[in-house]
């Protein structure tokens, strides 16, 4: 088990030996001081399910993950760290140039490629498919590029031995073509062999009828250039038991070197007498007696392929049969029928044939089931009557009979057009025909119908690009994990959100971008996801347009195979952010509702306690406690339609002057703009209340010379804001009394020093009233007021 803490992370041998190898001895310096951009790219090296490598630096220094090791063979123990050139020093003349544009910025596709390998992986050679890409650094230099590497050997191969099998398809078309109006034997042996001889290019070819010993030959030769002619009389034997134990137990005699094949020693003096140093026989067997032997003989050494091998197999076996028909009419006509039947039961296979012009001249009873025209419709007729509108119209009928008439065959692989108007797709081949002497007689077409699978893969492709959109179109965070919390993809809104590509997602990628108190706690759902059928987590993700987080609540679910084994996970991720903030802030202003229906119901019980106290009568404490109501009514309708502003305190002193005052001329404010906590402006209403309405009734407001000043300002005491508000009443002469305490003085000198922790004095002057209240302006803002503090708390 690896520390968790070390880098790079990973359990297979590369990582190992990444992380332990001494990089301080390499060009990369040591490992913990190589940047972020080498770091992040061996990353995602190590994590390619490809054969990848990195060469970094100006020495490209080899690093490369475990599906990589088979690539380098033996040179897998002592290639990490080593420079591109040393390690590949046997193909670094033909790499080198195509790397430097790499390195120049430009990256490279290399679909089939054939390289050299030396033994490494694990042919000497073949083809591949390489991507290179170019690495950049810190800065925005190409410092290295990333490659990876996949075999298409098996692939270029298949459509070799494609390309060979369709020639040698064409080739015994046309030996049949050249057989088929003869009837003599010797005739046919010599037309066979001449043609066979000809396309293997061979320095003999011939056909050998033995006699009843199954020793002595009588050859017919159809293709021999510059070669010593056979003697007569040759018998089997002189070459030794080995071919006639090969041909007698029917199998294929393969000679590539009579000269340096040990086994052929005791018989090189018969090879050179024939001029002979490579050849392949071909025995026919009938009842177990040796019959017969197709053989080519070159003069120089052959290493025969296998299509070589099956051609000369195939010729003889196709000799044979047309010996034997014109030996036997009736076993020719059963060998046609046989061939009939066979065309017949192919279905799904349209087989037909044209004239040279493309009219029809065979239809078997595969062509009528796929296209459902019947023999009498179709023959006659031009096969263009089979293509789509659209194919005819761009000259694909004419295309496709040029390629095979130049080239021997093309593909036709395309939609066609059925009877009844219907489409169907088709996958085969139009082969072209030629007589003997090489005129063109027609074409043979064979197709398959592959509409159902065509369909089945158009609505596929349909159904992944719909759930493209469905995924793409959600809100959500979309994304996808192999392996629990490994996750193997993101959506692009999980990169809009958070900043972080798709690739530095992958794996653990993910949890950078979630609050690091949350990490762990995701990590410990993920161990539970297997056993609970599911993932679930609310944890922080972070959102680089803000820079700050949001919940999100997670949700995974597994996706299990036909045996109930989970391949995957698909999981979204909801921002439920807003949700938790309004939740949480509803408990708040629940709670904050409570404070103030209490705070209001004490007050209310203090101020009709105090108006009982001071009432003349039933009248006057209705009056008082009714105009008192009425302050603190006013206060709570500012508070509660602008929670967010606290109370200005130039309205809530205007409020009560417009109430009290007969003309807008009694009265002046002024002050600078100030928003009172709702605490201040509940006490400084009442206190404000108290003194408009004495001023109504004994006061400024009670004479027409009296004028009410009311100013404000605010002041610096102790390193805190102070509030100093004056009202001062002018135009009176009430001469010098007392001034009688009430609920009026209470307020102003006993509720403002405790309640708001400040001073109130009140003084009864000849011209009027002058009151004086002081107290800090604290930012006791509460939840009715504003939504700042709640989604902070909430978070």
């Amino acid at each position: 088990m690896t520390d968790e803490r070390a880098w790079p992370p990973g359990e297979g041998e590369m990582a190992e030996r990444i992380r332990t190898f001494d990089w301080a001895t390499t060009p990369l310096g040591p490992i913990e001081e190589w940047p972020q951009s080498l770091r992040t790219s061996v990353n995602l090296l190590l994590d390619s399910a490809k054969p990848a490598y990195i060469g970094w630096g100006p020495e490209l220094i080899a690093l490369y993950n475990d599906p990589y090791r088979p690539v380098l063979g033996d040179r897998n123990a002592d290639a990490l760290g080593q420079p591109s050139a040393l390690l590949f020093a046997d193909i670094w003349e033909e790499l080198e140039p195509l790397l430097a544009e790499t390195l120049r910025g430009t990256p490279h596709h290399f679909v089939e490629r054939k390289l050299r390998l030396d033994g490494k992986y694990p042919e000497t050679s073949g083809w591949f498919n390489i991507d290179w890409t170019p690495l950049r650094d810190e800065a925005g230099d190409v410092a290295g590029f990333f490659g990876t590497i996949a075999q298409a050997t098996d692939a270029v191969l298949a459509r070799e031995r494609l390309r060979e099998s369709e020639e040698r398809q064409a080739f015994l078309l046309k030996l049949t073509d050249a057989l088929r109006p003869l009837s003599d034997p010797i005739r046919i042996e010599t037309v066979a062999t001449r043609l066979l001889g000809a396309h293997l290019h061979a320095t003999r070819a011939f056909y050998v009828d033995l006699d009843p010993s199954g020793d002595g030959i009588s050859p017919v030769v159809g293709f021999e250039t510059g070669a010593v002619p056979l003697p007569r009389g040759l018998r089997l034997s002189e070459f030794g038991p080995r071919l006639l134990e090969t041909y007698r137990s029917g199998r294929t005699m393969v000679v590539r070197d009579a000269e340096s094949e040990p086994e052929f020693e005791l018989q090189r003096d018969r090879y050179r007498a024939i001029g002979t140093r490579a050849a392949v026989g071909v025995p026919l067997v009938r009842s177990g007696r040796l019959v017969a032997v197709l053989a080519v003989h070159q003069a120089e050494p052959r290493d025969w392929t296998e299509n070589e091998l099956k051609l000369i197999g195939a010729v003889a076996d196709r000799t044979w049969t047309w010996l034997e028909r014109s030996r036997s009419d009736a076993a020719m006509r059963d060998s046609e029928e046989r061939y009939r039947l066979i065309v017949e039961n192919a279905r799904d296979y349209a087989i037909f044939t044209t004239d040279p012009a493309g009219g029809i001249t065979d239809w078997h009873d595969g062509a009528e089931s796929v296209f459902g025209y019947a023999a009498a419709e179709a023959i006659g007729r031009n096969a263009a009557m089979l293509f789509t509108p659209e194919d005819i119209a761009a000259g694909e009928v004419e295309k496709e009979l040029a390629v095979a008439r130049t080239q021997g065959s093309a593909p036709n692989v395309r939609w066609h057009v059925r009877k009844d108007g219907g489409r169907v797709f088709i996958e085969g081949r139009t082969i072209a025909l030629r007589a003997d002497s090489g005129t063109l007689r027609g074409y043979l077409k064979i197709g398959q119908d592959v509409t159902e699978r065509r369909y089945f893969e158009q609505a596929l492709a349909e159904s992944e690009e719909r759930l493209h959109s469905l995924v793409v179109g959600i809100p959500q965070l979309v994304w996808r994990a192999g392996a629990p919390a490994k996750w193997t993809w993101a959506s692009r809104q999980w990169s809009e959100f958070t900043g972080q590509s798709e690739e530095g997602s992958r794996g653990l990628g993910w949890l950078d971008k979630v609050h690091p108190a949350d990490r762990q706690s995701a990590l410990d759902s993920w161990a539970k996801a297997v056993e609970h059928d599911g993932f679930e987590a609310d944890y922080r993700i972070h959102q680089a347009a803000t820079d700050r987080y949001s919940w999100f609540q997670t949700r995974a679910t597994p996706v299990r195979n036909a045996e109930g084994e989970i391949i995957e996970w698909l999981g979204t991720s909801t921002d439920v952010d807003e949700l938790r903030t309004l939740q949480k802030r509803q408990q708040l202003l629940l709670a904050e509702l409570q404070h103030r229906v209490r705070n209001i119901l004490a007050m209310t019980r203090s101020v009709a306690r105090r108006t009982l106290e001071t009432a003349n009568d039933v009248n006057d404490y209705a009056s008082h406690l009714e105009g008192r109501l009425s302050a603190m009514a006013r206060t709570q309708a500012v508070l509660t339609r602008n929670p967010g502003q606290g109370v200005d305190l130039e309205e809530l002193v205007l409020d009560e002057l417009e109430a009290q005052a007969a003309r807008a001329d009694q009265y002046r404010c002024r002050g600078p703009e100030i928003a009172l906590s709702p605490k201040a402006a509940e006490v400084l209403t009442l206190s404000i209340h108290e003194l408009a309405t004495n001023a109504t009734k004994y006061g400024a407001f009670a004479t027409p010379k009296g004028r009410v000043d009311v100013h404000w300002k605010d002041e610096e005491r102790d390193d805190a804001r102070w509030l100093c508000l004056v009202w001062s009443e002018h135009g009176l002469d009430l001469g010098s009394f007392p001034v009688r305490p009430g609920f009026g003085t209470e307020l102003i000198t006993r509720r403002v020093p405790y309640e708001l922790q400040g001073e109130g004095e009140i003084e009864m002057r000849p011209q009027g009233v002058r009151a004086v209240i002081r107290f800090p302006l604290a930012e006791s803002r509460s939840i009715l007021q504003t939504d700042a503090d709640v989604k902070e708390a909430a978070r």
